[in-house]
């Protein structure tokens, strides 16, 4: 469902917010790419049909409300799915800006 290049940006994003400990650069892109391989396989499977070709498509979109409404469920789907615990407080800033990629993505003019 997500393109290599969906992946990528997605895994900059998330890396931008967030630390892990103790490992280098390339290192929490691998574990990033691997977690966020796992929420885009659940993405495939959760996000209704007529929002996939929305995250590559800027001149499709929904408003912000009804993006929001998706995501909100995205998030409650991947936070019960993914174990994001192992990371602590990380998985949360994690999910949220995978979640907030989504959101984005679905929105008029917007990409992921």
């Amino acid at each position: 469902m997500l393109s290599q290049t969906q992946l990528n940006s997605i895994a900059d994003q998330i890396n931008a917010k967030v630390d892990l400990p103790f490992l280098g650069e390339n290192q929490e892109k691998q574990i990033l790419m691997s977690i966020i391989g796992q929420a885009g396989s659940l993405l495939s499977s959760v996000l209704p049909q007529q929002y996939h070709a929305m995250l590559g498509d800027p001149n499709a979109g929904v408003d912000k409300a009804e993006a929001t409404a998706v995501g909100n469920g995205l998030m409650e789907k991947l936070t019960s799915s993914v174990n994001m615990d192992m990371f602590g407080s990380v998985g949360k800033s994690i999910a949220s800006t995978f979640v907030e990629s989504i959101v984005n993505g679905l929105q008029k003019g917007g990409t992921v």
